[in-house]
């Protein structure tokens, strides 16, 4: 659960919103609930309630805007795995926010992915996917069937951001999300939740702005009705895109365009895989009717780098996963291609296309970056032996660098630099805490099955390495909570401690408000 803002639709007339009481302890509430109404627009809003916080109810309105508390703490940074965020949560961007910096730069790639992870509503599932997203540099991933209710934003402890569509029955089918880098956090300039199949989200740029529809469509098979009412939506969004701007469309469209562009060459390529279904006619028609060009199938690559869908007995593929841009900017697609080593436990392959914008040379500013060294890996007993053995043989060279306490401070600086950066090697990615190592260690193992499944040559060796991807995909969930559960615990523990020996009272409350949290948002909804 987001634990910086709850928002909740109540029974009657109004709705309610509610400050957490952390929130009151830690900072001084300078903001209040502003409404908009046709009727009354400066209408104040109504009284205010205390239970466990304060609550702020109001008219029934269009938009329904927040304030900053004094120390920004509306999204807290927090753990996202197997969490619900639950309530619905303003897709308006506070107006007093930073200056946005550009997504798509001159001479610079920048690569938006989409991906169907089966679900985001499983223990560890979003910290998996945030490490496949750091491993191929993937600034934005949309993310299809994230089976999360309501809408909102949160922060995730690796700084991450997640904007989420789902339903609102409450019920875990379904939905859309887009999870960004802190980096293009800061370029996004709006967000739109427009149900639990589409959300929209526009960025800046230096000479282009882009905006991002993500999709999850309804499957071939389903009801006419539903297929009909889906693409009218999809349209109406692409209706509202600025016409300069760079438009993508990612996402699962569960639709089959086939190889055959004849007579829709300027939509399509020629490099599609089997035969166009009724989902792909309904794709293609909205390609041609806003200019838009399908660019998965406009490179040339092998079959296994395009079908993005590999069905459950692993014998039927099908490339139903698309990026669409629209023709202006057609050139700016550098390539699309299938990433089968990407790895969440599901069925889908991270399609990821390369977006490069050719204006003039981009100007270049140098950046002053701290080096992070990976000390998580110094838990490890081997590691951690050999850390140790290193260093002392370098040690034992400082007696000849001569007299001097510069000098001495600076070879023993140097050892420890050079000692960490061979060993330990940079943090190339920002670790959950509560995942243990060996918890990773079985997550590549879990990968390594997956490569082996999909370059067996015979169905005996398939059905052999599908079984053991199936036994480690099932050992790896179990370790992941078993590995969160004991954090929370250890957390609890260290904050009712602290509170009995009255030791930073500031601290005790923060700790103690995110295991509630957490434990609150893993309960069945």
């Amino acid at each position: 659960m987001p634990q910086g803002l709850d928002m909740r639709l109540v029974q009657g007339e109004s709705k309610t919103l509610l400050l957490p009481l952390a929130n009151l302890l830690s900072s001084k509430v300078v903001g209040t609930a502003i409404v908009y109404g046709k009727d009354n627009p400066e209408r104040k809003p109504g009284p205010t309630v205390r239970r466990f916080g304060v609550v702020l109810t109001a008219p029934p309105c269009k938009k329904v805007l927040v304030t900053e508390t004094e120390n920004q703490n509306q999204t807290q940074h927090q753990d996202n795995n197997g969490d619900l965020p639950s309530g619905n949560q303003t897709g308006q961007m506070n107006a007093h926010s930073t200056t946005r910096t550009s997504l798509l730069r001159p001479k610079q790639s920048c690569y938006i992915g989409a991906w169907n992870v089966r679900t985001m509503y499983e223990t560890g599932k979003a910290a998996q996917i945030e490490r496949e997203m750091n491993r191929y540099n993937i600034q934005i991933l949309g993310v299809s069937e994230s089976r999360w209710t309501g809408n909102g934003i949160i922060t995730t402890n690796s700084r991450n951001t997640i904007i989420y569509s789902g339903r609102e029955d409450n019920n875990h089918r379904e939905g859309v999300a887009i999870i960004m880098t802190p980096t293009a956090k800061k370029s996004m300039i709006e967000w739109e939740p427009i149900n639990e199949r589409l959300m929209t989200a526009r960025f800046n740029g230096k000479y282009v702005k882009t905006s991002i529809i993500v999709c999850y469509a309804p499957t071939n098979d389903a009801e006419e009705e539903q297929k009909d009412t889906f693409y009218q939506q999809l349209q109406k969004a692409v209706d509202k895109i600025p016409t300069h701007d760079v438009l993508l469309i990612i996402g699962d469209l569960n639709a089959k365009v086939g190889s055959s562009n004849e007579g829709r060459e300027k939509s399509m390529g020629k490099h599609g895989c089997g035969t166009i279904n009724d989902n792909g006619e309904r794709l293609v028609d909205i390609c041609e009717l806003n200019n838009c060009v399908i660019g998965g199938i406009i490179f040339p690559h092998k079959e296994i780098h395009k079908k993005t869908w590999i069905s459950p007995n692993g014998r039927d593929s099908n490339q139903i996963d698309h990026i669409i841009i629209n023709g202006k900017w057609r050139h700016s697609l550098k390539n699309v291609i299938v990433r089968r080593g990407a790895d969440v436990g599901s069925g889908h392959h991270l399609l990821l296309p390369k977006i490069r914008i050719h204006l003039r040379k981009a100007v270049k500013r140098s950046e002053t970056t701290r080096i992070k060294y990976h000390t998580a890996r110094l838990r490890d007993p081997g590691i951690q032996k050999k850390f140790s053995l290193t260093l002392r043989n370098r040690f034992q060279t400082l007696g000849d660098i001569g007299e001097g306490l510069e000098n001495n401070w600076n070879a023993f600086r140097d050892s420890i630099i050079q000692t960490s950066a061979d060993v330990l090697g940079t943090k190339t990615r920002s670790d959950k805490d509560w995942i243990q190592l060996d918890t990773w260690k079985l997550i590549d193992k879990r990968k390594l099955l997956k490569q082996k499944k999909h370059n067996a040559r015979s169905e005996r060796v398939t059905a052999k390495y599908s079984k053991e991807y199936s036994e480690c995909n099932k050992e790896t969930k179990r370790k992941l909570r078993k590995d969160k559960r004991e954090y929370f615990e250890a957390k609890a523990s260290e904050a009712e401690e602290a509170g009995k020996k009255k030791v930073n009272k500031e601290k005790f409350s923060k700790s103690h408000e995110n295991y509630l949290g957490n434990i609150t948002a893993e309960a069945p909804s």
